[in-house]
């Protein structure tokens, strides 16, 4: 009675594909899961880097007056992304600013943690500079008989001999020129 059930169930075809269907449907499933978790990761990052490029363009601003770390802190806490920031770095000189940033996090992955994937790491950085370059500067100065009184001219000698001590430092020196029109 066994060996003929045995024999019938080894004939039997009904629901043979059951297996096969149910074998490429997890591996399907795994498939979509790893576009899930390459998709999720990918939106964190880009996130995470556009809030970066936005700090340190905002903190290499030559007119900006804060200070360029706190800066960059500041963006990437009002996004909710400063436990990821790593590291701020700014060189700064009268004629440029160099902000420098990275940040990294781990994020935690659904779908490949069941095949040995626990998390993806996260990474970002950029560098951003603004930096005054060649500069042509021509003072223009009234040198008519009206600057002969109430010792007009002496004033103007001693202003325009401070305005070339202001723009000419020595950093600057090669990069900046001055005409004097009179």
């Amino acid at each position: 009675d066994i060996e003929d059930r045995l024999v019938r169930f080894a004939g039997e075809e009904h629901g043979v594909m059951i297996p096969v269907t149910i074998f490429f449907l997890l591996i399907l499933l795994t498939v979509c899961g790893v576009g899930v978790d390459i998709m999720r990761q990918e939106m964190v990052r880009a996130k995470v880097q556009t809030t970066l490029d936005r700090a340190i363009l905002a903190a290499a601003d030559l007119d900006q007056e804060l200070v360029p770390e706190d800066v960059v802190r500041d963006y990437f806490d009002k996004s909710g992304f400063l436990d990821y920031l790593t590291e701020v770095t700014v060189d700064q000189g009268s004629t440029h600013r160099i902000v420098t940033a990275s940040a990294q996090t781990q994020m935690k992955t659904q779908f490949l943690s069941s095949i040995g994937f626990p998390s993806f790491q996260i990474n970002a950085y950029g560098r951003a500079e603004e930096s005054l370059g060649d500069a042509e500067i021509s003072l223009v100065v009234d040198i008519s008989g009206s600057m002969g009184s109430n010792q007009k001219i002496q004033r103007l000698r001693s202003a325009a001999k401070e305005f070339v001590d202001t723009v000419i430092l020595d950093e600057s020196r090669g990069a900046v020129s001055i005409n004097l029109i009179p």
